[in-house]
């Protein structure tokens, strides 16, 4: 909690960016500098940049492809190996990203190596579902580290105390450690001599070697439990109440003493090894962490730069404030690390800030205008991110509980608006006929006079619905009006949707002509303001309509067309993929085989 998304592949870049020349890096990602100028080393800042509840997933396809179109140009340059160790802590992005990465590497000279502690993954584990999906495949295998043997015990004991060790005592690490090497290392320190009694449970073997430690060092190593999983020297000097030279000292004893890494990318400190920190962390009395928690708070508050990456100080903060129990002061850096998640395109992490800001929202009942946000917004953000990450029924709730808190006499926009997300989930998560009326009170709310962009949004997101819903006649008028209020009010983006539309009711009644002619209408307003989803629609039904109408040759171009320009714009997953499916399949109707392969 309060980890940065996707800070494993984030460390990855950053090795990448330091291995690769930076005109290369630059020349790999300069068409999608916009997706990946949170990830990139010295990336541009970017704000809040998701509206459309679809549009932060289709974001993040993009990002992932551009993430992808690197490490794969990189690749190309000289082979390359993906380490991410301890994956059983990856946020979901992160595991989003590399099964997105998996599936298409699959030709590409990249090996990804992925650790894991298959002790952690019990039935419910989020990491369970991705290794089930590697093991399906046929580009995975799995290297089983089991535990040490005798022999191997025996061997890793000598070199520790660098003698052959008593046979006695290796039985008996072998039997408390079961193999572990990790946990014979700590069961020998705790009896360096092997004539003290062995520790008796896991938690003293961890915490052996830390009670060992000077007083200085176990308060360094507990705020750096406290911290998290990495901490900044200059966060460590800011919380300890030591000098300077005091805290150096710590420092490198408890590095010295095997507890503490250096890392050097960060300046600053990690754990050796990961259950150490666990025990640290769980072994502190419930005020000592709260006083952390406060402490490490108010630091990060008073000066962010002590988080290494910008994007994540707001999760930081959240977390921390949380911990300590300043709900007040918890509740506006939840929803700041909300918004600063749904910047990263990390949907899955948004939402669960989302969420906690509304689980502490009646406790703190702030005043209106206090909070960036009011609670209606926070309610249909939380219900945005749900919807992407595929929690349509949690997305159904909030949009409701907006409804619920709407005034409809004193805003009928936003209600309406409201109506017409709820339609969107409902027909997302397969209710249909619960979606329909939805949309039709949306439209009520929102009066034909004067003409407004909410209405024709509001009308062409129903006609779409109804054209799925293979009503051609009802999309068709729906979508008439939604047309002609567009171009009334200026809103090219929804002339653009309307017309794709269109196109579909256009080919389902067969004027399959004039299907192509608005699909191409569509085509020149999508390419000109970059609406990356209306341009696959518009290839994908304008190629179909050309198919139908008997034009092979044209729908051949377009589809053509459509995967160059899949390329250029990093959606060759989002809808590329199926073009070039499909103009395989009208190549080998007409015989050209050669092509089609």
């Amino acid at each position: 909690e309060g980890e940065l998304p996707y800070a494993p592949v984030l460390g990855a870049l950053r090795s990448l960016g330091s291995q690769v020349d930076d005109a290369e890096l630059q020349a790999v990602v300069a068409s999608g500098r916009e997706e990946l100028a949170e990830l990139i080393p010295d990336g541009s800042r970017t704000g809040d940049r998701v509206a459309d509840p679809t549009v932060g997933a289709r974001s993040q396809l993009r990002l992932f492809e551009r993430l992808t179109a690197l490490l794969t140009s990189a690749a190309r340059v000289r082979p390359l190996v993906v380490v991410i160790e301890d994956f059983h802590w990856a946020d979901r992005s992160t595991r989003d990203f590399l099964s997105f990465l998996v599936r298409a590497m699959r030709r590409e000279p990249i090996s990804l190596v992925i650790s894991y502690r298959s002790d952690e993954l019990q039935r419910r584990h989020p990491l369970r579902p991705f290794v089930l999906e590697l093991e399906r495949g046929d580009g995975a295998s799995r290297v089983e580290l089991g535990p040490f043997t005798y022999a191997e015990l025996r061997e890793q004991v000598t070199g520790i105390l660098e003698q052959p060790p008593p046979p006695s005592l290796v039985g008996r690490l072998l039997e408390r450690s079961e193999g572990n090497p990790f946990f014979a290392e700590e069961l020998l320190a705790s009896s360096p001599g092997a004539t003290e009694p062995l520790a008796s449970s896991l938690r003293d073997i961890l915490l052996a070697r830390v009670e060992a430690q000077s007083s200085a060092v176990r308060d360094v190593l507990r705020i750096a439990a406290v911290a998290g999983r990495t901490v900044d020297h200059a966060l460590l000097a800011a919380v300890a109440d030591l000098s300077e030279d005091d805290l150096n000292a710590a420092l490198r004893d408890a590095v010295e003493a095997y507890l503490l890494v250096s890392e050097s990318s960060i300046a600053g400190y990690s754990f050796r090894h990961a259950l150490v920190r666990e025990a640290i962390y769980s072994d502190l009395l419930a005020g000592e962490r709260r006083s952390l928690h406060l402490r490490l708070a108010r630091a990060i508050g008073e000066q962010p730069g002590f988080v290494a990456a910008e994007s994540a100080v707001a999760a930081e903060l959240a977390h921390h404030w949380y911990a300590a129990g300043e709900l007040a002061a918890a509740l506006p850096a939840s929803v700041a690390a909300g918004v600063a998640a749904e910047g990263l395109y990390a949907s899955s992490e948004a939402w669960l800030h989302y969420e906690r800001a509304l689980e502490i929202w009646d406790a703190v009942d702030p005043a209106p205008g206090e909070l960036r946000f009011e609670r209606l917004e926070v309610l249909r953000r939380a219900a945005d991110a749900a919807l992407r990450i595929g929690e349509e029924d949690r997305a159904i709730a909030l949009a409701q509980e907006v409804i619920a808190r709407s005034d409809e006499r004193a805003e009928p926009v936003q209600a309406a608006l409201a109506h017409e997300r709820l339609g969107r989930y409902l027909w997302m998560g397969g209710h249909d006929q619960d979606a329909l009326p939805a949309y039709r009170r949306a439209v009520e709310l929102l009066p034909e006079a004067p003409p407004s962009q909410e209405r024709a949004l509001v009308l062409a997101a129903e006609g779409q619905v109804l054209m799925l819903c293979n009503r051609p006649e009802e999309s068709s008028a729906r979508c008439a009006e939604a047309l002609g209020l567009a171009r009334t009010v200026g809103a090219k983006a929804v002339e653009a949707h309307v017309l794709n539309t269109m196109c579909g009711n256009l080919s389902t009644v067969g004027d399959f002509d004039r299907a192509v002619t608005v699909a191409r209408q569509a085509l020149v307003i999508a390419r000109r303001l970059g609406l990356v989803e209306e341009m696959g629609r518009s290839y994908t039904n304008g190629s179909d309509a050309l198919d139908e109408a008997g034009r092979i040759d044209e729908s051949i171009s377009m589809a053509r067309q459509g995967i160059a320009s899949a390329r250029e714009v990093g959606a060759e997953r989002q809808w590329g993929d199926s073009l070039r499916g499909e103009l395989a399949g009208r190549l080998l109707h007409v015989g050209r085989w050669t092509e089609a392969e």
